[in-house]
């Protein structure tokens, strides 16, 4: 059962909104504590002040509610939106006979 919840996503500050954005690019604190100029004990601070903003308890969840507040939204390199497929998968209306050939 999924409940609705209210993220306090306008409290997100620019810089822990950059750090969202190196977090689902799958930086490491280190890696963002040298990007952005500041130490790993402050990247850590606000990590956790982001985590504490979400209500969440790991990084999955910060995604997933980073996602469900528009904090993040999917990047599309080729202009083609990823979920059409699997949107096109799910309703029946893509070719899967390679996956019937493999069997």
């Amino acid at each position: 059962m999924t409940t609705t919840r209210k993220y306090p996503a306008s409290k997100i500050t620019t810089r822990e909104n950059e750090i969202i954005q190196l977090i689902s690019d799958e930086y490491s604190s280190k890696e963002i504590a040298k990007l952005l100029y500041i130490s790993i004990e402050t990247v850590k601070d606000h990590r956790k002040n982001i985590r504490r903003k979400l209500k969440v308890k790991n990084v999955a969840g910060l995604i997933r509610v980073a996602f469900q507040s528009r904090l993040l939204q999917l990047k599309f390199d080729d202009g083609v939106n990823p979920l059409h497929s699997v949107s096109a998968y799910a309703s029946g209306n893509v070719d899967n006979s390679f996956i019937e050939a493999r069997h």
